[in-house]
């Protein structure tokens, strides 16, 4: 089937307004920003059989989406759960987990999943297969089987979210497997605005660090810098870490221009680690920032989103935003003013009108 599709891309690469309609379709039957909707998405890509210029064009705007779709063993993933059962199936699109023990599989279900557990190395004595979502961002297929009296797992992450990295990834992979480079949109709907360095695998080389709060004094200041072992979405991510005795935090800030939008959409991930209040801190601080600003530098509107404290792994964390009348550029700016220590990763701005 993926030759067919390389062989049709190469003869008929048109992103039409059938296959426009089409991505549009798939991506309203389900919630995009879920890993299970994406998985949905996905589903419903193979289960329909979609022709290559759809492909190709959910790819251009989804590709982190379209991977699940294109790349063998992902699809194959897909094509055991369109064989279970209903109720299950059902399960899944309510963004609910599902245990499936070898014992209730029928012939058809069974054969499926033996089939994949051997691509993985399983040879015998699969008992079941859970597929849930365990830490909120990716859905994880887990291959429960028994070797030598002793109860193993493997596993294979999926539906991963939009983040720099990730998508550039998925990009390489479908280009490399349907012979046609997809193209992320220049404008409109589902159009990127340029960041550098969004999941910080340059450093700081494109951010600017200031002073954004501080006491009654100019020291000591907290450690604001590139983790390179605690990535989200590639190896690196921006680390703030602060004590009782920080007195200075600093901000990473960096301008995104803006065209014609409307409506846009910040996201990006955090991590956070036993961050808490202490001394005279403001737990306030702790936040993105967005400060929109028109042709002169001046500042046209400013928005904030908190960021939660407490000790949590990766999360999504978002806001979507109306640019006011005037605005040329956002600042976008990210500041923990509490002790503890805050991750910050795979930051990306999409037009939504």
């Amino acid at each position: 089937m993926f030759l067919f599709f390389a062989a049709q891309l190469f003869a008929a690469p048109v992103i039409d307004d059938t296959a426009r309609a089409n991505t549009s379709k798939l991506l309203y039957s389900a919630d995009e920003d879920s890993p299970f909707g994406r998985l949905q998405i996905a589903l419903n890509v193979v289960e329909a059989q979609s022709d290559p210029n759809t492909l190709l064009a959910l790819s251009n705007s989804h590709p982190h989406i379209a991977i699940m779709a294109v790349d063998p063993e992902q699809e194959a993933l897909l094509k055991y759960l369109l064989v279970i059962p209903s109720p299950e199936k059902h399960q899944l699109r309510k963004g609910n987990g599902i245990i499936r023990s070898i014992d209730e599989m029928d012939k058809t279900e069974k054969k499926r999943a033996l089939e994949l557990a051997k691509t993985i190395g399983i040879s015998k004595n699969l008992t079941n297969i859970r597929v849930d979502s365990f830490d909120g961002i990716t859905i994880v297929f887990e291959f429960a089987y028994k070797s030598k009296g002793e109860m193993l797992r493997e596993t294979i992450s999926v539906s991963q979210p939009y983040a720099p990295v990730t998508t550039r990834e998925a990009r390489n992979d479908i280009e490399k497997i349907l012979g046609k480079r997809p193209l992320a949109p220049l404008d409109g709907k589902y159009a990127v605005l340029p960041i550098s360095s969004g999941s910080f695998e340059e450093g700081l080389r494109f951010w600017t660090k200031t002073t954004g709060f501080s006491f009654e004094a100019t020291e000591p200041p907290g450690v604001v810098g590139i983790d390179e072992e605690s990535g989200m979405d590639g190896d690196s991510s921006l680390r703030f870490y602060n004590t009782e005795k920080t007195r200075v935090f600093h901000q990473v800030a960096q301008s995104v221009p803006l065209t014609d939008e409307i409506e846009i959409r910040v996201q990006c991930f955090n991590k956070s680690k036993n961050t808490r209040v202490e001394y005279r801190q403001e737990a306030s601080f702790t936040r993105m920032n967005l400060v929109y600003k028109n042709a002169s530098g001046t500042d046209v509107r400013t928005e904030t989103k908190d960021i939660r404290l407490g000790s949590y792994d990766w999360e999504q964390f978002s806001t979507n935003s109306y640019i006011p009348q005037g605005a040329v550029s956002v600042e976008i700016s990210f500041l923990s003013s509490v002790s503890g220590t805050l991750w910050v990763d795979g930051l990306t701005v999409t037009q939504l009108q």
